[in-house]
């Protein structure tokens, strides 16, 4: 019972410790020290604009050094502040300038990253630069949903196109792109509309399987085929990207508890198969024991016979070998008729679940021995007549009979 108990006693630590493991992980995430006002810094200048905004960082911790750095965006952006201290509570207001007054960029939808740390938290920077005068505007309505997805999922992109000038028709060109903040594109589309006064169309982007998680931009730029002048609007918004979760996070203590529920059920069953596998174990013990007593009886008959044979004269031995014969099967009956009444014992006890007893009565059985006296017993007793008459005779006639009483 005390083996079984300390098993017990391990299955419920694993038990904990995978609740434990479960919860960490899906739990447990790594403190920011600091707090920034932006999840997001997206800007629309006009080709060849200066344009300055701020984002605040207040520190949660004492004393910090913070160090601001950008990704992408080369030329396009400059901080006023890259390097400073902070204590508890206190705060600073950055400004970030974007400047595309040498005309280094052309229309267009621009990306990068703003790093605070050592990678602690990263600030998605979208810049779209437009020509100043504007045939037409899209405008993306795009509703929360689309802000966070899964991998695989279908982005659906309804744009609103109106004409800002008459109501002629026109061809627009729209340019649509999906971009990670590092600028590597996983979509590209382009196509043709038709738009005199204003115009609804819907854009549908499958998500591949294998994209990676992380923050990803879509973005569309609209320009007119006919204008030499080639008035260029863009329009974007930022969404994340999961990988497709095992198990909603609505049904997640749904799960778990369910887990737990089912590894206790599975120690219960456990410790089941525990139990009837050692008691399954006892009795292939005892029938070993058993099996291991007769064989050594067997042994005995033939190393006895053997030797009476080499004693004995060529004209006993027939008479010898058809003697232990029947010594043999006698005595073996007698201890298989000693096994039935312990495996008898054995089952009684198995069924009042008693396993101690039992352990305690294989001990006693096995503790016995192999009882040698019944051998010499049947050697020396044989019934009179059939063997004992043709063994008489063989001594009238001379022969020594003398080592099959020894």
């Amino acid at each position: 019972m005390k083996k079984i108990t300390k098993i017990a006693l391990a299955l419920f630590i694993i038990i904990l410790i995978i609740a434990f493991l479960i919860s960490y992980f899906n739990f447990f995430k790594p403190q920011i020290s600091f707090k920034v006002n932006n999840a997001v810094i997206q800007v629309v200048i006009n080709e060849g604009e200066s344009f300055t905004n701020n984002f605040k960082i207040t520190s949660l911790g004492d004393n910090q050094n913070f160090k601001l750095t950008t990704k992408g965006l080369d030329g396009l952006i400059s901080l006023s502040e890259e390097n400073f201290k902070l204590e508890k509570n206190e705060e600073k207001t950055i400004n970030i300038t974007f400047n595309d007054s040498s005309f280094k960029y052309n229309p267009g939808i621009y990306l990068g990253k703003l790093i605070i740390g050592d990678n602690k938290k990263e600030i998605p920077i979208i810049i779209e630069i437009k020509t100043e005068k504007v045939f037409f505007v899209t405008r993306l309505q795009v509703n929360s949903g689309l802000k966070s997805v899964n991998s695989g999922d279908n982005i659906v992109v309804p744009i609103k196109i109106i004409n800002m000038v008459d109501s002629s028709n026109y061809n627009l060109k729209l340019d649509y792109f999906i971009k990670n903040l590092e600028g590597e594109s996983i979509f590209s589309d382009s196509e043709i509309v038709s738009v005199n006064t204003e115009t609804q169309i819907t854009k549908t982007i499958t998500l591949p399987e294998d994209i990676n998680s992380g923050n990803y931009v879509f973005g569309v730029v609209s320009s007119l085929t006919s204008d030499p002048i080639n008035y260029v609007y863009t329009s974007s918004y930022l969404f994340n990207v999961e990988k497709k979760p095992f198990i909603k996070d609505s049904d997640y203590f749904i799960v778990f508890f369910s887990s737990v529920i089912v590894l206790i059920l599975f120690g219960i069953l456990f410790l089941v198969f525990y139990l009837v596998h050692e008691r399954d174990k006892l009795y292939s013990t005892l029938k070993k024991q058993q099996k291991d007593e007769i064989e050594l009886y067997k042994r005995k008959i033939e190393d006895k016979m053997k030797s009476s044979i080499k004693k004995a004269k060529p004209k006993e031995k027939k008479v010898i070998i058809r003697k232990f014969k029947i010594i043999k099967k006698g005595l073996i009956r007698k201890v298989k008729n000693k096994h039935k009444f312990q495996l008898k014992e054995f089952k009684n006890l198995k069924k009042k679940k008693k396993k101690t007893e039992i352990q305690k009565k294989m001990s006693e059985w096995k503790n016995q021995g192999f009882n040698m006296a019944e051998l010499h017993k049947e050697i020396k007793n044989l019934p009179k007549g059939g063997i004992n008459k043709e063994m008489n005779n063989f001594k009238k006639q001379g022969f020594d009979t003398s080592f099959l009483k020894k």
